[in-house]
């Protein structure tokens, strides 16, 4: 069963998702890694990094195909 949420604005993504997927008690967390341009990475937050580092629950990436 999948489910879509809309998440509440939060200054930083990758921990108000972490909280939500305790708060849901979820048991996988999966996103989909963009690649991003060199300017966009210096303004963007690393969303997949902090989460990849700092997930309690089994986290899968798929890569974006183009």
């Amino acid at each position: 069963d999948m489910r879509y949420a809309d998440i509440a604005y939060f200054p930083d993504i990758a921990s108000r998702i972490q909280e939500w997927s305790r708060e849901e008690h979820m048991g996988m967390i999966a996103m989909i890694n963009c690649r991003h341009g060199f300017f966009s990475n210096l303004l963007r937050e690393p969303v997949v990094k902090r989460i990849a580092f700092h997930a309690d629950v089994p986290f899968l990436v798929l890569p974006e195909i183009l």
